[in-house]
């Protein structure tokens, strides 16, 4: 049972009593994240050959199922066109 009180807008005193569910929070498991990095080359959406193993057999196979990836990719102004 829990009660609150108020005031009316006549300055009049309100309580009132309720039965309440209280459920006790749980936090959520804890997610682990991992940060693998690729390079390309310059002014090529095709990642170095290198990686191509690396990203097969060492990145995805830590990839759990339903797991969420996330790729960011940043560019700079380094090279020759």
């Amino acid at each position: 049972m829990a009660s609150t009180r108020g005031q009316h807008h006549q300055y009049i005193q309100v309580t009132e009593e309720s039965n309440i569910n209280v459920v006790k929070w749980t936090p959520s498991e804890l997610e682990e994240g991992m940060r693998f990095s690729i390079l390309y080359e310059f002014d090529d959406a095709t990642a170095i050959a290198r990686y191509e193993k690396y990203l097969t057999e060492i990145v995805a196979p830590k990839i759990p199922h339903n797991g969420k990836v996330i790729i960011q990719g940043h560019t700079d102004i380094i090279g020759e066109i």
